[in-house]
C-alpha cells in the first residue's frame, strides 16, 4: 500500500488475512471488520492497528496490521462470542481514578503494549493513562 493507511484500507486487509489465515473462504460473506484501533509500541519507536472481525454470532477473531504498510502481523479466533474486543478509555479511566482516587489531571488515555508480565500477548495491550 502507498501512502497513509486509510480505515477501509485497514478494515479491506484485516478481513483478508483472516479468511486466509484461518481457512474459512466459505464464510467470507457473512464476516465484516470493526473499526481499527491504534496500538502504540512501548518498546520501540512503532505502532500497530487491531482490527476487531465479527460474524453473524459477534465478535469472531482480531488481526493485528502493521500501521504502517497495513501488512499482516498476527491475528486470532475468538472462540466465545460473547467476549468483548476491548475495553473503553472511559473504562480505563474509572478504573483508574477509582483505584487512585487522590490522583487527578488524567491526559489522554492510549492503548499502548510491549511484552511485559501484564501482557506477554500483543492483542492484548493495556491503556496508559498520564497523569
Amino acid at each position: 500500500m502507498h501512502g497513509p493507511l486509510t480505515r477501509a484500507d485497514a478494515e479491506r486487509a484485516a478481513l483478508d488475512a483472516f479468511r486466509v489465515q484461518t481457512s474459512e473462504p466459505e464464510r467470507s460473506g457473512e464476516l465484516s471488520a470493526g473499526e481499527p484501533v491504534r496500538v502504540e509500541r512501548l518498546d520501540r519507536a512503532d505502532a500497530y492497528l487491531l482490527v476487531p472481525v465479527h460474524d453473524a454470532a459477534g465478535l469472531c477473531g482480531v488481526v493485528q496490521l502493521s500501521a504502517l504498510d497495513g501488512s499482516l502481523e498476527t491475528c486470532a479466533m475468538i472462540r466465545d462470542h460473547r467476549k468483548s474486543f476491548l475495553t473503553s478509555s472511559a473504562e480505563a479511566i474509572a478504573a483508574a481514578q477509582a483505584a487512585l482516587c487522590h490522583m487527578t489531571g488524567w491526559g489522554t488515555p492510549f492503548l499502548a503494549w510491549r511484552p511485559c508480565r501484564e501482557s506477554f500477548d500483543s492483542l492484548r495491550p493495556f491503556w496508559v493513562l498520564p497523569h
